[in-house]
């Protein structure tokens, strides 16, 4: 009798063994969360930058067609925290290029989206030259 009585209590796991089985557990799942959120974060900065990239081409399309092609600066935001700001400087030379009998001047167009992205701001800028009437 004594016999199988060692054998029972041989037989289930010791509390030490049942704790270290935790956080051997705990440890591999807390690694396992780092790593979800991790590429949760990397996929939520990446929508950013395109959503912003895109603003930005939308903006530059804009200059010279809807908005005037003339120098300056201007801002605004847009509903869902996103910032912008144009800004557009003429290069002034001696001898200007002409397209007929109009003179052009090339003008500089930088377009700026920003955005929070925790305790930082980020921003993308998109810049181009376009040509336009010459300024008197």
């Amino acid at each position: 009798m004594s016999r199988s009585l060692n054998k029972l209590k041989n037989a289930g796991f010791t509390l030490v063994e049942v704790l270290v089985a935790f956080v051997i557990l705990s440890v591999f799942l807390g690694v396992l969360y780092q790593t979800f959120s991790s590429g949760l974060r990397g996929s939520d900065n990446a929508q950013r930058y395109t959503t912003a990239v895109l603003y930005a081409e939308s903006l530059l399309a804009e200059i010279g067609n809807v908005q005037p092609l003339e120098e300056g600066e201007s801002e605004g935001g847009f509903s869902n925290g996103f910032r912008w700001k144009t800004s557009i400087r003429a290069f002034k030379t001696n001898n200007n290029p002409s397209i007929g009998s109009k003179k052009v001047t090339a003008f500089d167009i930088a377009v700026s989206v920003s955005w929070q992205s925790g305790a930082e701001v980020k921003y993308v800028t998109l810049q181009s030259i376009r040509l336009g009437r010459e300024i008197e």
